[in-house]
């Protein structure tokens, strides 16, 4: 059961191509999928190509003016429109898939026709996205056609970024940079930015193109699975990304050192828990700490328990995460680790499974302490745990 299991998560995500691996040549070309655990392996979302948050940005690089943005917004609508179709007749044939396999329990249903319907969906946006940024071109002054290539490689950051395998590899420094409210930017700190944006989308497009690749030779087997092929084939995915962790590591050092002196340290921040998403987020005891501290009914003994445990407790996640982020690294280092490790959201073992060990169970003591300080009433004032839930993200990636 538990090998039917993994087969059936295995041939929905490399039949779809997607899951955010399989760009041709770039997952900006094509429209994003989504894959969940909601209705046992359905949950897919389709996304269009391009939605009102990319026009804008594009309407800033562009310094486009009223008319412009005015005419620009009809055709996204139009092109959203026809969009909507596509993802109606692709969310029927899921569906119908999906509703297949709960029947029959042949994860065969999934290798036979979900191919099919990606490729249609695939192409039928990838021909939307070029029409629009046609139409889009159309409009633009010679001036403003000049700086087109910085729309088209701030679209392939938007759609394949988040994509990555590898911890860092989903990292956009352009938008931290943005996200910190500089206003103007240094010359030196734009130049940088410039050949960042320049090298980042050679590799981006390089590594979407193996990626691509090798999403061909993976699905073409059908439901003959050669699964150590499948782990090279992965491997090399994973090998193709470091490059473009490479260049996110290396120009996060030359963007920190051209920064105002206030906003170095938030960048590094920013950069190691967009690195780490799951290493540096907040977990459920860090959220309940902070909840109790605000709590207005604690006595001065409880006050000062809350805040000598917090401490300590933000002292201790600390040294922790940075032991497990720099095992993560470590583990990374050469593209390896366990490829299908992602699929079920875990896999890992030594020095990366002993750091999340000591936070799952710092986090653990660290509760029960808590709760032994309370009474039923505040303990019922904490936060409800959150988890994945129904429609939760069956694939995890990266750090």
């Amino acid at each position: 059961m538990i090998r039917r299991t993994l087969t059936s998560t295995l041939v929905l995500a490399v039949s779809v191509g997607v899951v955010t691996l399989a760009g041709s040549p770039a997952l900006a070309q094509r429209g994003a999928v989504t894959v969940g655990a909601r209705a046992g392996m359905g949950g897919m979302e389709f996304a269009a190509p391009v939605n009102k948050a990319d026009l804008r940005k594009f309407a800033a690089v562009l310094a486009l003016d009223e008319d412009q943005t005015m005419v620009a917004e009809e055709l996204l609508a139009a092109m959203q429109s026809e969009h909507d179709v596509l993802a109606r007749q692709a969310r029927r044939d899921v569906d119908r898939i999906m509703n297949d396999f709960r029947d029959s329990q042949d994860p065969s249903v999934f290798a036979e026709d979900m191919p099919r319907v990606m490729e249609n969906y695939q192409t039928g946006t990838a021909a939307l996205q070029g029409r629009f940024f046609d139409d889009l071109k159309a409009l633009l002054t010679p001036a403003q056609t000049e700086k087109w290539p910085r729309v088209e490689r701030l679209h392939r950051r938007t759609r394949s970024l988040p994509a990555g395998m590898l911890s860092g590899e989903s990292v956009d420094l352009v938008s931290i940079v943005s996200d910190l409210e500089i206003g103007a930017l240094p010359d030196d700190l734009i130049a940088v930015l410039d050949r960042y944006e320049a090298e980042l989308d050679r590799e981006l497009v390089e590594r979407d193109r193996v990626r691509a690749e090798r999403m061909q030779g993976v699905r073409g087997g059908r439901m003959n699975f050669d699964f150590e092929k499948m782990r090279a084939d992965f491997a090399e995915m994973r090998k193709a990304g470091l490059k473009v962790c490479e260049v996110n590591k290396r120009y996060a050092r030359l963007i920190e050192g051209t920064l105002p002196e206030d906003k170095r340290r938030d960048f590094a921040r920013r950069v190691k828990q967009e690195s780490f998403p799951r290493v540096y987020r907040d977990t459920h005891t860090a959220k309940c700490l902070a909840a109790a501290a605000e709590f207005n009914d604690l006595s001065a003994e409880q006050r000062s328990a809350i805040a000598e445990m917090r401490e300590r407790y933000q002292r201790e996640v600390a040294s922790i995460n940075d032991r497990w982020a720099q095992a993560l690294e470590a583990a990374e280092a050469d593209g390896g680790g366990d490829p299908f490790a992602m699929f079920m959201g875990g896999g890992e073992d030594g020095a990366v499974a002993d750091a999340r060990k000591a936070k799952r169970d710092l986090d653990r003591t660290t509760r029960d302490r808590l709760l032994a300080l309370l009474n039923d009433d505040q303990k019922d004032r904490l936060p409800e745990r959150e988890d994945d839930g129904p429609g939760g993200v069956m694939f995890r990636m990266g750090g």
